[in-house]
């Protein structure tokens, strides 16, 4: 399944405040990542706002899906064609997260939260 979806902004605080306003949902800010997210009403990740910069064009939109197995899911990927950009890369009392594009160039994530 679709874990979340990550875009970009020039402002996170404003763009967590919009989506806020307009879907009712909480938001949560992670300075040391310089990163944000937005929440449904029961708390799941729906979509995570970026700073606007060279990795992180405004209009990319990466889906993020649900994996067992980072570095496995990224062998498929790979297997079939995709490339592999960041290597499964623990994050502390959060999970593991990694990232490939797709034979046509599109990036994606892969995500398996910690338990």
């Amino acid at each position: 399944p679709v874990q979340h979806i990550e875009v970009s902004d020039n402002d996170r605080a404003a763009a967590a405040a919009f989506y806020a306003a307009v879907f009712v949902f909480a938001t949560q800010d992670f300075p040391d990542m310089n990163y944000s997210m937005v929440m449904t009403g029961d708390g799941s990740p729906t979509l995570g706002l970026n700073p606007v910069g060279d990795n992180n064009p405004a209009g990319q939109v990466i889906p993020y899906f649900t994996s067992d197995d980072v570095a496995a899911t990224l062998a498929k990927a790979t297997a079939a064609g995709g490339k592999t950009v960041m290597e499964s890369t623990p994050i502390p009392t959060v999970g593991d997260v990694g990232m490939f594009v797709d034979p046509t160039g599109n990036l994606m994530g892969v995500w398996k939260p910690d338990q």
